[in-house]
C-alpha cells in the first residue's frame, strides 16, 4: 500500500514548531535525568542546607512565583513570608535572595570581596561590552582595574562632594526651565519620565566628560569642534536609546536561566541588545576618538575619560563598560538613577560555584 504523498509547502511551515519541540523535550530528560542522578545520591556526603523559599516546580524553579513583572515588589511580598533570605531558582540557575538593608550592607560592604563577581549574562556580554563592565563581569584583574579607576577617579568620596554643586545647578537649572515654560503656556502636560531622562543623562554626561558637550539653556554645546558637535547632538537624542537600554537591563531573559533556549531568542531580546550595542559603540569609539584628538577640550584638565586615556590604565572596551553602565543605569552613589531601573539594585552575584544571591 502506498502512501500518499504531500506537497513539499505542505509540512516545511512546521519545521520551526518541531524543532522547538525537540529541544525542548531533550531540554526536560537533560534535566530530569540530572535530578534524578543526584536524588539516587542523596544520601551519601553532607546534604546542602537552603533557605525557605516557594514551592520550586520541576523544569522552571520558581519562575511562576517570580513572573516577568515588577520583580522587586514580588521580592518584597515573598520575603514578608519566608523572611530576609530565601532560595528562588530559576531554571538552570539556584538563586538565594537577600532583603532588608542591614543583610545588603553586610554582603556588599563587610563581605563586598566575596561577593563581588557577577555571573556571565547576555546583558553583560552586549551591555557590558563583552563584560568589561563593573557591574557586569565576575571577579578577575579586569574587574579590579575597572573598580580601582571607579573608585579613584569618580566616584571617590571627595569627587562626589566637588561635583555636588553641579549636580544641584542641574537639578535647579531643570526645575527652572519646567516653571518657566508652565508659566509661558500654562496647563502643558509634562513627560516627568523624559524630564527625569533628560536630567540624568545632563548629570552623567558632566561627570564623564565635563562641560565638554555640556547642554546650556540655549540648548547649544559649548565646543565648537565638529566632533564634539556629533556627539552633542548623538547625547541630546539619547533618551530612546536609555529606556530601552533600562528595560534591557531589568528584563527577565530566559536564555540566562535557560541555556539551551538561547539560540532561540523566543524573546526577541539578543536582536535588540544586538541593536543597541552597535549604536552605543559607534558613539563611544567617536567620544575616546574626540577626546585623543581634543584634549583639554575647553577645560584646564582632564574629564574621567580624558585622564584614564592619558594614565592609559584600561582598554578602550572598558571605557565603553563604564560609559554604557553609567549612562544607561548611573551609579547609586551619585546620580539616583537607580532608583528608576525596577531591576538595578538586584545585583546577581555567585555565591558559590553553584548559587548566586540576588538583593531584592
Amino acid at each position: 500500500m502506498e502512501w500518499p504523498s504531500l506537497p513539499l509547502e505542505s509540512w516545511r511551515p512546521a519545521q520551526p514548531a518541531i524543532l522547538v519541540l525537540a529541544l525542548l523535550a531533550g531540554f526536560i530528560l537533560l534535566l530530569w535525568s540530572s535530578s534524578h542522578s543526584k536524588g539516587s545520591h542523596a544520601g551519601e556526603g553532607t546534604k546542602e542546607k537552603l533557605p525557605p523559599g516557594p514551592f520550586i516546580w520541576p523544569m522552571v524553579g520558581c519562575l511562576p512565583a517570580v513572573g516577568f513583572k515588577h520583580r522587586h515588589r514580588t521580592f518584597y511580598k515573598l520575603s514578608k513570608k519566608y523572611g530576609p533570605v530565601m532560595q528562588v531558582p530559576i531554571g538552570a540557575a539556584k538563586l538565594i535572595v537577600v532583603h532588608g538593608t542591614a543583610m545588603a550592607q553586610e554582603l556588599l560592604k563587610t563581605q563586598d570581596a566575596h561577593f563581588s563577581s557577577r555571573p556571565l549574562s547576555m546583558t553583560g556580554a552586549y551591555l557590558g561590552f563583552d563584560h568589561a563592565d563593573v557591574n557586569l563581569t565576575p571577579f578577575n584583574s579586569n574587574w579590579q582595574a575597572t573598580r580601582k579607576a571607579l573608585s579613584l577617579h569618580l566616584l571617590s568620596p571627595s569627587k562626589l562632594a566637588f561635583q555636588a554643586a553641579m549636580r544641584r545647578y542641574q537639578v535647579c537649572s531643570s526645575v527652572s526651565s519646567l516653571f518657566h515654560k508652565a508659566s509661558i503656556e500654562p496647563g502643558t502636560v509634562v513627560n516627568v519620565s523624559s524630564f527625569a531622562d533628560r536630567l540624568i543623562t545632563n548629570i552623567i554626561v558632566r561627570m564623564l566628560f565635563g562641560n565638554r558637550y555640556r547642554f546650556d539653556s540655549n540648548q547649544a554645546c559649548s565646543s565648537q569642534n565638529p566632533a564634539a558637535l556629533t556627539i552633542y547632538k548623538a547625547l541630546q537624542d539619547f533618551d530612546p536609546d536609555l529606556r530601552e537600554g533600562i528595560f534591557l537591563w531589568g528584563e527577565l531573559n530566559l536564555a540566562d536561566f535557560f541555556p539551551v533556549l538561547a539560540p532561540l531568542d523566543l524573546q526577541g531580546l539578543e536582536r535588540r541588545f544586538r541593536r543597541l550595542r552597535k549604536k552605543l559603540e559607534n558613539l563611544f569609539e567617536l567620544i575616546i576618538q574626540e577626546h585623543r584628538n581634543h584634549p583639554h577640550e575647553g577645560e584646564e584638565e582632564d574629564d574621567f575619560i580624558g585622564m584614564l586615556l592619558s594614565q592609559k590604565q584600561l582598554s578602550d572596551k572598558q571605557l565603553m563598560g563604564i560609559m554604557s553602565e553609567k549612562e544607561i543605569c548611573g551609579d547609586s552613589n551619585g546620580t539616583g538613577q537607580a532608583a528608576i531601573s525596577p531591576w538595578y539594585p538586584c545585583y546577581c552575584t555567585h555565591l558559590s560555584v553553584k548559587h548566586t544571591i540576588l538583593f531584592g
